[in-house]
């Protein structure tokens, strides 16, 4: 699947690869088969797993069972992918997801013109970056929105930092 596509899924539907909040800890495991690196908070209520280009975050308690964790949300994590192909390549032998380096804000509004249905999002600044929320679905888009960024190790203007929710 071409990554824009997949991106521009994930905002109109609040899930990735079939998962969304509230999403048990084994249907994630049994959706998304790429390496990962756990990360427990200091209290033992949260767990971070981090993909590469992809974090989703569980809550579950001291003690809980594996199977008690439940998604709270995720981030696509695009600003990583313009300096570390390896994550993009693994990635689409993994997934079957094909992520450029750079995403534009005006390719993902494109491809989300072409899903029927789509959410409308509306957009406030915040500094150097333009967010834009679909509040249906609870997905937040953030745009680089500083003119004198340009496409380098990192995204530039208009480029897409980061999906995520909520």
């Amino acid at each position: 699947m071409n990554g824009i596509e997949f991106i521009a899924t994930a905002v109109a539907t609040g899930q990735i690869h079939g998962v969304g909040i509230g999403s048990p800890l084994r249907t994630v495991d049994r959706a998304i088969s790429f390496d990962f690196l756990d990360v427990l908070s200091e209290e033992g209520f949260d767990l971070r797993r981090d993909y590469g280009p992809v974090e989703i975050y569980f809550t579950g308690g001291p003690g809980a069972r594996r199977d008690e964790w439940t998604l709270t949300g995720w981030s696509i994590d695009l600003h990583r992918l313009c300096h570390r192909p390896e994550l993009t390549e693994g990635w689409r032998e993994a997934m079957d997801v094909e992520f450029p380096a750079y995403t534009s804000w005006a390719e993902l509004r494109e491809a989300l013109s072409r899903i029927p249905g789509a959410p409308v999002l509306e957009g406030e600044d915040h500094g150097e970056f333009h967010t834009l929320r679909a509040a249906e679905t609870k997905v937040s888009v953030f745009v680089v929105d500083s003119p004198d960024d340009e496409r380098d190790y990192w995204p530039g203007h208009g480029d897409v930092w980061s999906v995520s929710t909520p």
